[in-house]
């Protein structure tokens, strides 16, 4: 499977429901709670430390692995709401890009690592611990299920996507706090590399992005509001290209947009508006945008069809 990371951004804890992933994720959970199973035995003062080991480690490596793919899930299943709610948008968005920028995306995710850590525990209670002759064995699951909670669910994915493909520090710079609006919407069109998986040559000029989506007769319009770095020898061809690719992306991630407007403007004038909708972009490549969701192939070859 060749995957492409251009209409979703994959955190940490989606990289864990890849079968490919388990190749580093199984080896790293078995040393964690290698460590954390010695480091609970000494501190409760327990003996034979290596004879238990032997007894339970499989069965706490494999249930580890268990709490974190249930959390995981739980956390998916959060990604496929499509809405036009702005706040429910920008807390789906939060989940899988930092968790960090929005209250109620760290209350769900501390839920979701509760339900992870509770799965361990419930468990290893239940199987690992269940014939092994070990004191203070309530103390033991409890402490082995805090230690091996899926933490991970709070990492950052923007730090995997800026550090592996943000190469340009002007960019990073500009970028970081410059979102407004419809946060996914904002991101597709400031990170545009990360989601149609093309370069932008002029995307270092790009300064602030806000967005807004209204209501009309139309549809659902998205209102982007683009700050660039303008001069006489910009190509304004090249900002179209992006900017229908972007729209693309959009119509692929929020399947209630109809429209797209694109207003570029720098810090002295309004360079032009640009207008994509979903029907004309279907009647032009002779597609379906519902078919290009599932077809990463041919979602590409629109994607490099439009800047050749």
């Amino acid at each position: 499977m060749n995957m492409k990371l251009y209409n979703l951004f994959f955190p940490l804890w989606m990289l864990l429901l890849i079968p490919k992933f388990w190749i580093t994720a199984l080896p790293a959970i078995f040393i964690l709670n290698t460590l954390v199973f010695i480091f609970s035995m000494k501190i409760l003062k327990q003996k034979n430390i290596v004879e238990n080991y032997k007894k339970v480690i499989v069965k706490l490596w494999l249930f580890n692995f268990v709490g974190i793919i249930v959390g995981s899930l739980v956390l998916l299943c959060l990604q496929m709401i499509t809405t036009q709610n702005t706040f429910i948008s920008n807390i789906v968005s939060a989940l899988a890009y930092n968790p960090f920028d929005n209250i109620f995306a760290i209350i769900i995710t501390l839920i979701c690592i509760f339900i992870g850590g509770f799965i361990i525990y419930s468990l290893n209670s239940g199987i690992t611990f269940k014939d092994v002759k070990i004191k203070k064995k309530k103390k033991l699951v409890i402490i082995i299920s805090i230690f091996t909670a899926p933490y991970l669910f709070f990492y950052p994915a923007e730090k995997i996507y800026t550090a592996n493909n943000l190469q340009n520090e002007i960019l990073l710079s500009k970028l970081i706090n410059e979102f407004s609006g419809d946060t996914l919407i904002s991101r597709i069109f400031a990170e545009s590399q990360n989601y149609t998986n093309t370069e932008f040559k002029y995307i270092d000029k790009i300064a602030k992005v806000d967005s807004d989506i209204v209501e009309s007769s139309k549809g659902s319009i998205v209102n982007m509001k683009i700050s660039t770095e303008f001069d006489v020898n910009t190509d304004r061809k090249e900002y179209e290209k992006w900017a229908k690719q972007c729209s693309i992306i959009v119509f692929i991630k929020q399947p209630n947009i109809d429209e797209v407007v694109v207003n570029l403007s720098s810090d002295t004038r309004d360079v032009c508006k640009l207008t994509y909708t979903k029907e004309n972009i279907e009647k032009e490549f002779g597609i379906s945008i519902s078919e290009l969701e599932h077809d990463n192939t041919k979602l590409q070859k629109v994607l490099n069809d439009i800047i050749k």
